[in-house]
């Protein structure tokens, strides 16, 4: 497994066994996701709210309009937040 961006403070895990424990947990945790129902899945849930997020993106980047970039704003930012399993407030 690469991990890029994840440093082994001090030597913490011997080298090789943070890969290969991180590799473990994760397969466990993606194989628990695959059992249940989708709306509890964040992969699935992401995946969902991609397409209408980048086209709030797209809207965004197009609109010149200042009321309805931060109405636009609103909308991506609550499609991510929910995806990710947060409440929106």
């Amino acid at each position: 497994m690469d991990l890029i961006g994840i440093e082994n403070e001090a030597e913490f895990f011997p080298a090789g066994a943070l890969s290969d424990a991180l590799e473990d947990e994760l397969r466990q945790i993606m194989s628990q996701w695959s059992k249940g129902i989708a709306a509890e899945n964040p992969s699935q849930r992401l995946t969902l709210c991609a397409e209408p997020y980048l086209l709030s993106v797209r809207q965004i980047r197009n609109t010149p309009d200042w009321n309805r970039r931060q109405e636009l704003r609103r909308k991506a930012t609550y499609s991510l937040i929910t995806a990710l399993g947060y409440e929106y407030s």
